[in-house]
């Protein structure tokens, strides 16, 4: 459905894309992923059509639009702040890009209906943006993209503006909404929970490139790369010398690995002697709810995270003795680089 095939973008002296180039099937929702000024947004607005790449090409089902204007791409944008007219009630905001289509009321109205039906708002038809929720104006926007039947769903950091509760309840619907309708969406966002919640595939950004493009699972469980290791979820990137402490040389790593990455949960931790396992001391202790949360310091360092079910250890303390293994080996990646 999406094709970005090497694309460059630059502002004066600024070069914001670099080379990225992927391809996004019909019907899937995928996640730009990346700190501010990644270039994340510049390249969901290049797909747009708000912005025109100095090289590469994008094209839609099969259609190269690199060089069209965004009313011509049929794809559907919420944006960040969602851009709702307060002086319009939520049904004239929905029908808005109707109107301006000139479809006849009878084709807008049902439209409307079925669109507001979608996200859930019936009823909701003759009340203003002001009177509504900071969730029921982003399901609002969301209509009015949806009531257009686009080709594709764009969505700029579209739950920066909601709380932390009411932001995860809205990301599982907005997934819902869009595997329902058979969307194809393409998300920004720098929230990896986000990213990992409403994805099927994720594309990491750092100064301009993709680093990595694959699933969620695929992403947290084997990052390519450092930086992608320690964006998403907690990771401890470890030198191959000091991961050599845990892990035997027999796992087939290449000689040439700097880095291997250990999730914190991968950690066993023990405050008797275990046979293999490397002594340290805890640093730091928190509760995280339903797990404690502990930093290590190794003898001979480096400084380990390590995430245990509180239910299933001893209680560790701040200066305890303890003794650090691996849960399983398997799951110790090399990666591309060192932090």
């Amino acid at each position: 459905m999406i094709e970005v095939s090497a694309l460059n973008k630059h502002f004066g002296a600024n070069h914001v894309l670099r080379d990225c180039s992927l391809a996004i099937d019909a019907g899937e929702v995928v996640t730009l992923l990346g700190a501010s000024g990644c270039g994340k947004t510049t390249l969901l607005r290049c797909i747009a059509g708000f912005e025109t790449p100095q090289q590469g090409r994008v094209t839609l089902a099969g259609e190269d639009v690199t060089t069209l204007p965004p009313n011509r791409r049929d794809v559907g944008f919420v944006f960040q702040n969602y851009a709702l007219f307060p002086h319009m009630t939520v049904a004239e905001n929905v029908g808005y890009g109707l109107s301006v289509r000139r479809a006849d009321r009878k084709t807008m109205e049902s439209s409307v209906a079925e669109a507001l039906d979608m996200v859930s708002l019936t009823g909701f038809e003759d009340r203003f943006p002001k009177s509504l929720s900071g969730g029921q104006q982003q399901r609002v926007a969301l209509a009015r993209a949806l009531v257009l039947h686009p080709k594709v769903l764009l969505m700029d950091e579209a739950f920066n503006a909601l709380d932390a509760k009411l932001r995860g309840a809205m990301q599982i619907e907005l997934r819902k909404i869009v595997k329902r309708v058979g969307l194809t969406a393409v998300c920004v966002t720098h929230d990896q929970d986000e990213a990992l919640t409403i994805s099927d595939r994720i594309a990491v950004m750092s100064e301009g490139r993709i680093e990595q493009f694959a699933s969620p699972q695929t992403i947290y469980d084997s990052p390519t790369t450092a930086f992608v290791a320690d964006f998403i979820g907690a990771a401890n990137v470890l030198p191959r010398k000091a991961a050599d402490r845990f892990v035997a040389d027999d796992q087939g790593w290449a000689n040439d690995v700097q880095s291997i990455v250990v999730r914190p949960e991968n950690f066993n931790l023990t405050p008797q002697v275990v046979p293999g396992a490397v002594p340290g001391r805890v640093d730091f202790v928190r509760l995280t709810g339903p797990d404690m949360a502990y930093e290590i310091a190794l003898d001979g360092g480096p400084s380990v995270r390590a995430l245990i079910d509180r239910h299933d250890h001893i209680q560790l303390d701040v200066g305890d003795q303890v003794y650090v293994s691996v849960r399983d080996k398997d799951g110790c990646k090399p990666v591309l680089g060192a932090l």
